[in-house]
């Protein structure tokens, strides 16, 4: 049978598809009809079965913020961010303690490429100023927003642990670090 001659899935030799037909109807009709083979219908299965298997490790899903999270965000005087780990970051004079995963030590943050970061919540006396996160320790990232001065008295992005750093040696590594404030949210 050349391939033009073939019947497409789901019709047979002088019929076309019903247009509420589903695949697997398609199918057995085309395999009761002898319009495809066993072996064709077994891979049309497969095929099937496959893409549905492996869907869900491709979510489509967006990391967008809807309006009413962005406004909810803002009313708390933090600073909406579309990409992250967290989604409403945490601005210094500006908005209340922006905790990430329950955690009361741990502060949503914004880092210098716009991504959402969970933060521990550290000394600044503890954090250093930067300028980009590949200044930072490994796992640190460098963020705005944050409640830290340096010694002309201006706010300045730090590098700051993520929330499970509570004992990380990077922080006792850089105490002496010449920033002021209290800790990066300012209590």
């Amino acid at each position: 049978m050349e391939t033009e001659d073939r019947p497409l899935l789901g019709t047979t030799a002088g019929k076309e598809a019903s247009e509420d037909s589903s695949y697997f109807d398609d199918l057995a009709t085309a395999l009761a009809d002898g319009s495809i083979s066993r072996r064709q219908a077994l891979k049309g299965i497969g095929v099937g079965a496959l893409a549905f298997a492996i869907g869900p490790l491709f979510p489509e899903q967006a990391e967008a913020l809807t309006r009413r999270q962005r406004r909810r965000c803002r009313r708390r005087g933090g600073q909406p961010l579309e990409n992250g780990e967290c989604h409403c970051a945490f601005q210094c004079g500006e908005s209340e303690f922006i905790s990430c995963e329950g955690n009361p030590d741990c502060l949503c943050v914004e880092t210098v490429g716009g991504r959402g970061f969970c933060a521990f919540d550290a000394q600044c006396a503890q954090l250093f100023a930067c300028t980009s996160s590949s200044e930072c320790p490994p796992g640190w990232r460098c963020v705005v927003g944050g409640c830290c001065i340096d010694a002309s008295g201006n706010f300045v992005p730090v590098c700051v642990p993520p929330c499970e750093a509570e004992d990380d040696p990077n922080l006792a590594a850089v105490s002496a670090a010449p920033l002021s404030g209290t800790t990066l949210s300012g209590t």
